[in-house]
């Protein structure tokens, strides 16, 4: 059974060739003319292929996505490892501090031991000493 698209107004869209995009299509972010079914948008490299939310005790926070488990080493010290591994190491990874602002001695995080299937966290405070705080990070890249 053939796909029917419809526009905003109800108006059914008609099929004038290519319908659905391909992964290639997603990846490049190039086509113009392609459908995309809700199992394809990950393939876009605008789309986080993972959110990581981490517990000072390094306990995965709720709502993570893509994240198969979350761990501690020492103080500050984190390490995310994903379902799903990226295709290589040349991912990116956005992350923040999620509490303990404090504006004596602000705390901050960095990414560091980017591996296809895993990622580390550090967080310290201001004077660079590590220390447990939350973290959120999203991942994207090609996977």
């Amino acid at each position: 059974m053939p796909w029917i698209f419809y526009n905003s107004s109800g108006q059914q869209l008609r099929n004038t060739g290519t319908v659905l995009a391909t992964q290639a299509e997603m990846e490049t972010g190039t086509a113009l003319t392609s459908f995309v079914t809700p199992g394809r948008t990950q393939y876009h490299p605008g789309v986080a292929k993972a959110l990581a939310g981490v517990e000072s005790d390094g306990t995965a926070l709720s709502g993570n996505y893509n994240i198969s488990a979350t761990s501690t080493s020492a103080t500050g010290k984190y390490t995310v490892t994903l379902d799903t591994d990226m295709s290589s190491t040349g991912y990116q990874v956005v992350s923040q501090v999620f509490e303990g602002h404090d504006t004596s001695n602000p705390r901050k995080c960095k990414i560091q031991a980017l591996a296809t299937g895993s990622f580390g966290i550090r967080a310290f405070t201001e004077g660079t000493s590590l220390v447990d705080v939350a973290t959120l990070s999203a991942v994207f890249g090609d996977q």
